[in-house]
């Protein structure tokens, strides 16, 4: 009889602990210890595009070589990775994201104990994301694009065992202290998106609170991530407790009482390159440096636009007398105008079919007064900039071809403080061992539906095979 209650009571237990961990997560997740967190699958992405990969197949071969490539990369300036390697269907996608307060070498150990753990408890598997060490680094990798969009599963969430005594006045003040932190965090810029900050009460321990987004999220991105990740603080999850957490791919939220739970921010993104020194002298006046600092600022920006617009307009001058005066002289009919139409297109017809794919609606971004734009910016953000490189320039460098375009993307983002100055251009030009930030929506793009948008990395032509370079952030 003693062993047939105990063996009932260990079946029940099993049962608690198993309901336990469904309730402790928004979807399957398994767990290993309280240090390491992790999933082995996403529930947000068709099942065909899952599975696993064969030993020693491309797939594993480029795997292996994109995660070497991240462990060897000594500059994490800002904490994030977002790199992807090899050719489709065989292309890797990962991300790496450290906590704003973490310092370099404490990441690369996070990342590097992250990466051991994955490929153990998720061998061969294509798609897998963990979160080490109370969610002091995450990495996620994947055989689609998962640059630039918000994913908000798989995700799980934590709370304290302890609840709040004075819940009305500690409800208001940690909603205000989220949302708070939800507005500067979706602020942040394409290298940090990472805010944190406490409140007080009488008779009551301070609570602090930590947000972050991964910085290739939009800003609305970042600030919808977290608006649903307070809504499942606030109901479900941790509602009254004093503290507690949800964690997702694209975000992260977390809140703590009686002790701070994040140190000193790690990354500070820096000022802009400083601009060469202008040519031309001015005469300043001592009590007015900062009119003085203006003003050079001011010439050393127009000078380098003046000049490209004068040279501009003369080529096109020159080139426009160039072409009317054969046309004269070849005209023998009444037809003149309808000629110089047709000459003075820069491009034959056959060229402009062979660019859009004989206009097909695929390469079709908007429409504008002159009928349908095609441009080149869907490829940027699916990884196949080399699709819209000219065949006479297959022989090139790959690499400054591609550097161009993305410094080109650069100057035509739809915000315009995001825009980098004539004189950070010159020196990118020149330059290459400067740091190209990631590229956000031209002004002129206008979306086809879809409410996500991507960024392709930077790629190089590595033994026939594409390799985007990391961006650290």
């Amino acid at each position: 009889m003693k062993i047939f209650l105990s063996l009932r009571t260990l079946s029940f237990l099993c049962c608690l602990l198993f309901a336990a961990s469904n309730l402790a997560f928004e979807s399957h997740a398994s767990v290993t210890s309280q240090e390491f967190q992790y999933f082995c699958d996403e529930h947000s992405i068709t099942i065909d595009i899952e599975g696993n990969y064969t030993t020693n197949s491309t797939y594993h071969t480029n795997f292996n070589t994109l995660m070497s490539n991240i462990l060897n990369n000594k500059k994490i300036d800002y904490g994030f990775y977002n790199v992807s390697y090899g050719e489709y269907p065989n292309r890797v996608y990962a991300i790496g994201l450290y906590r704003g307060d973490i310092k370099p070498e404490q990441c690369r150990t996070c990342l590097n104990q992250s990466r051991a753990n994955l490929t153990a408890v998720c061998p061969n598997r294509k798609v897998a994301i963990g979160w080490y060490n109370d969610e002091l680094c995450m990495l996620r990798y994947s055989n689609r694009s998962i640059f630039d969009r918000m994913d908000n599963g798989p995700a799980y969430y934590k709370k304290s065992d302890k609840n709040a005594t004075d819940l009305n006045e500690f409800n208001i003040k940690l909603n205000d202290l989220l949302n708070g932190l939800k507005s500067k965090v979706s602020s942040g810029d394409s290298r940090l998106k990472y805010a944190v900050g406490n409140f007080s009460l009488p008779n009551f321990d301070d609570v602090y609170g930590l947000v972050q987004c991964t910085p290739d999220l939009s800003g609305e991105d970042c600030d919808n991530c977290i608006a649903q990740s307070i809504e499942r603080i606030s109901k479900d999850c941790c509602k009254d407790s004093m503290g507690g957490r949800v964690v997702r791919p694209s975000c992260f939220m977390r809140f703590e009482t009686s002790y701070q739970l994040y140190g000193p921010t790690a990354y500070t993104p820096p000022s802009p390159p400083a601009s060469p020194p202008p040519t031309t002298t001015s005469v300043t006046n001592p009590s007015s440096g900062g009119k003085s600092h203006t003003s050079i600022l001011v010439i050393a920006i127009t000078i380098p636009i003046v000049a490209v617009i004068m040279f501009m307009f003369i080529f096109i001058r020159s080139r426009y007398l160039r072409k009317r005066k054969q046309r004269k002289s070849n005209s023998k009919d009444d037809n003149t105008e309808d000629m110089k139409i047709v000459e003075s297109l820069q491009f034959n017809l056959e060229s402009i079919r062979d660019a859009t794919n004989d206009f097909s609606d695929a390469n079709k971004l908007g429409q504008g007064g002159f009928g349908a734009v095609y441009k080149a910016w869907r490829n940027w953000k699916d990884g196949t900039i080399s699709n819209i490189v000219d065949t006479s320039l297959r022989n090139s460098s790959q690499n400054k071809i591609i550097r161009f375009i993305h410094i080109a993307l650069l100057c035509v983002q739809a915000n315009e403080a995001d825009r980098p100055t004539m004189a950070t251009v010159l020196l990118m030009l020149n330059n290459h061992s400067v740091t190209l930030a990631v590229p956000s929506e031209p002004a002129f793009l206008l979306n086809t539906g879809s409410n996500t948008s991507t960024k392709g990395p930077a790629q190089e032509s590595v033994n026939k095979a594409s390799i985007t370079d990391p961006y650290p952030r």
